[in-house]
């Protein structure tokens, strides 16, 4: 975030609950010097194996919108990549619309992901 409050963290080569190397992201709130960092809601998975979701990853000025790309998912041939938007609701991050794809094979789309201010400009 932009006070560095909310920080989000990612772990491309994570062998999650998706997979290998499917990666996922962490998100963290700053609460106190007693308490430290509180993980916001759950770990943000990629889809599938080798997606390295988490590769890059913005956040929005206030913390509550997330980018993140995935730049060797193989949706539109082998590493076109995508990306993901997800909104925090107070509970959980939640995807907005749908993933943005790469248009074929090795564009490795999300290899880097830039986000305005205020998470409207992608």
């Amino acid at each position: 975030s932009g006070d560095g409050n909310i920080v989000a963290v990612g772990a491309n080569l994570n062998n999650g609950v998706n997979g290998l190397a499917s990666g996922h992201i962490r998100v963290f709130s700053w609460v106190d010097s007693n308490s430290g960092w509180n993980q916001m809601g759950s770990d943000v998975d990629g889809e599938a194996p080798g997606d390295e979701f988490g590769w890059s990853i913005s956040l929005s000025s206030n913390g509550t919108i997330l980018a993140a790309g995935a730049r060797s998912n193989d949706d539109n041939g082998e590493n076109s990549g995508h990306t993901r938007v997800f909104v925090w609701n107070g509970t959980e991050w939640s995807q907005r619309g749908v993933a943005l794809k790469g248009q074929g094979s090795r564009d490795e789309f999300g290899y880097d992901v830039s986000l305005s201010s205020e998470g409207t400009v992608l």
